[in-house]
């Protein structure tokens, strides 16, 4: 039921809403010679986008509806599911997935296979020379869903994604940091 209805996002919506995406630090340790640009780095890069987003195309629907830039919005394997609940509320079936951890997952399966996850060897390849090492640790993934029972369409989404992110910079000496993030999107989808 899952699968089926999420799939038919990307090809049959007409309007997709990001009605908000929150970003949490959860944990961060890292050494006092980084603490200050790392200030500077999270106020950037981490403030929620509160505004809503429109996506009213086909390919921007694509291309920034999760899983962003593939076809398909979820490939989901139920030995990827920790727990699923599906209730019926009458005109709806509100549904819950909670996937199983995963170290350094990548699109396509796992966590990939239904959330926007961060690829850790991607990731190292682009990075800066000092980053030596980078890996990733999704938990508690969960993915919250609204189908009309009469069409068979999500009406609204929502995807939470923790990670922890372990990190071995080589600036200014070698130094380990550890941080906790859970981004949250929100959307409805219109037809």
């Amino acid at each position: 039921l899952f699968n089926t209805a999420v799939n038919r996002v990307k090809p049959e919506a007409t309007k997709v809403t990001k009605n908000y995406e929150k970003r949490t630090v959860n944990k961060l340790e890292l050494p006092s010679a980084l603490q200050s640009m790392s200030d500077t780095f999270i106020n950037d890069v981490m403030k929620d986008d509160t505004e809503p987003i429109v996506y009213a195309t086909k390919q921007e629907i694509r291309d920034n509806y999760i899983v962003p830039n593939q076809d398909y919005s979820s490939k989901l394997k139920a030995s990827d599911v920790e727990k699923a609940v599906c209730k019926d509320n009458g005109k709806e079936y509100e549904v819950y997935i909670l996937v199983k951890s995963e170290k350094n997952p990548s699109a396509g399966s796992g966590v990939g296979s239904v959330f926007d996850v961060i690829e850790s060897n991607e990731l190292s390849e682009k990075a800066p020379s000092f980053l030596e090492e980078f890996s990733t640790e999704y938990y508690n993934c969960v993915v919250k869903v609204n189908i009309d029972k009469q069409s068979g369409r999500v009406t609204h989404a929502n995807y939470s994604t923790p990670l922890q992110m372990n990190i071995i910079v080589n600036l200014l000496g070698t130094h380990k940091v550890v941080a906790g993030i859970t981004f949250e999107k929100d959307y409805t989808i219109e037809y």
